[in-house]
């Protein structure tokens, strides 16, 4: 005889994502090289000269990942033709010197910094992610812990000013903005001290744009509303803490909230950007074909095109001694059009090969309308995604059809060779 006896329902197994030691491994060292490329004010005094804490993390990171290293030959040829054309206007600077310097830093970005971003991305896109979120929420308690502390007014951490930590911010934001709020919810949490602590109206545009932009990638009814939802409630937010806190940024959303004219209230409560960008604008015209030299647009004598193009209605400011505002007006005014688009061509052919992610594709794109309202490319952690979202190969084509160099380093003459085979001689007919 046979008892019948039920078993206990099982409750239904959640999914949660676990890192493997492998994606562990490279989390803890994109969170390290993430940290490092952030920390503008850190450096060590050398015989030499000063080596920014940056450099020297990426350079030993290059020797440590050298055999998971490559280059494409899409790559390469449009890397030489942006190093070419800084090289063209280099010839016409007005500090030839600082132009080679820059010229150095943006070869240093492109085939190093970019090379480990990509090759980390390859080893681990799950441990690239998850890396780069450790690494902002670990930013945001150390800003936490010096605001504690009154150690800076204005968090900064180790940034040259908030502004910037804004922008190294992005994937964070954007990752953020992508999630369910029912999941993301201790994340916001996260990105509203920032904003306590930083202060940065340019914080508050990048959450805005990165709602918008996460939600548009995924085109959809659902992604629309999801996305007028969040806004709602960001807008909510915001006039609500404008009403019971007299901070910046509360100053700031009033402001332009009692202003009759909002696009003005918005250019002033920027500052100085809009006369720099618009003094910049015409240096670029003045210099159209080769600009005045990569990286001088600082040291630039502006008297003329202050007096050309700062703009009637705008109060008056110093800014004699200031460098340019958004990234493409900078490139122009200081290495002409044919700079410019040498870069807009690298950046277009490398974000839309066919192997990159579309995800680093959009994060790429929120940074890059940050940037449209700060100065210089030469920011480590922006060559760092770039590099995890641009000139991207299937296993298959890195090791047939890319170039690479491994661990055990390679000497000049098999560099020549490999190059020799990596661009094979036409073929005469």
């Amino acid at each position: 005889m046979s008892c019948n006896v039920p078993y206990p329902p099982v409750a239904p197994s959640i999914e949660r994502p676990i890192l493997k030691t492998k994606d562990s491994s490279v989390a803890l060292l994109v969170a390290i090289a993430y940290f490092g490329a952030g920390a503008d004010t850190v450096a060590f005094s050398l015989p030499f000269g000063q080596l920014k804490l940056a450099a020297g993390i990426f350079i030993c990171m290059y020797f440590l990942l050298g055999k998971y290293i490559y280059y494409t030959k899409t790559e390469l040829l449009c890397a030489a033709g942006v190093i070419g054309a800084c090289l063209v206007s280099t010839f016409f600077s007005i500090n030839v010197p600082r132009s080679i310097a820059y010229t150095l830093l943006l070869a240093f970005n492109i085939f190093c910094v970019a090379s480990i971003g990509r090759a980390l991305f390859s080893l681990s896109p799950k441990g690239f992610k998850a890396g780069l979120i450790l690494c902002a929420r670990l930013q945001i308690l150390m800003g936490v812990c010096l605001a504690v502390l009154g150690l800076q007014d204005r968090v900064s951490i180790f940034f040259y000013e908030p502004s910037y930590w804004a922008i190294a911010l992005t994937p964070y934001l954007y990752f953020t903005a992508k999630k369910h709020i029912s999941l993301s919810w201790p994340d916001w949490v996260l990105i509203f001290t920032a904003l306590l602590l930083t202060k940065s109206a340019n914080l508050v545009l990048l959450v805005v744009i990165a709602i918008v932009v996460s939600h548009l990638s995924s085109f959809s009814l659902k992604s629309i509303l999801r996305m007028a939802v969040f806004l709602a409630i960001t807008l909510g937010f915001l006039c609500f803490y404008a009403h019971v806190s007299d901070d910046l940024i509360a100053i700031t959303v009033r402001r332009i909230l009692e202003s009759d004219s909002i696009l003005q209230q918005c250019l002033e409560r920027g500052g100085t950007r809009y006369p720099r960008m618009m003094v910049a604008l015409d240096v670029f015209k003045n210099n159209l074909i080769h600009g005045i030299g990569p990286g001088t647009f600082f040291s630039f004598d502006k008297t003329e095109a202050i007096l050309n193009s700062y703009p009637a209605f705008f109060p008056r400011h110093n800014i004699e001694q200031s460098p340019a505002i958004n990234i493409f007006v900078e490139m122009g005014a200081e290495g002409g059009i044919i700079f410019l688009s040498a870069f807009v061509y690298y950046l277009y052919r490398g974000l839309m090969s066919k192997n990159s992610d579309s995800t680093y594709r959009y994060v790429m794109l929120v940074m890059i309308l940050g940037l449209l309202f700060e100065a210089s490319i030469q920011r480590t952690y922006f060559w760092v995604l770039l590099g995890a979202a641009s000139f991207m190969s299937s296993g298959a084509q890195a090791a047939n059809h890319s170039l690479q160099l491994n661990g055990e380093g390679i000497s000049l003459k098999e560099l020549y060779l490999k190059l020799r085979a990596f661009f094979p001689r036409a073929k005469s007919a």
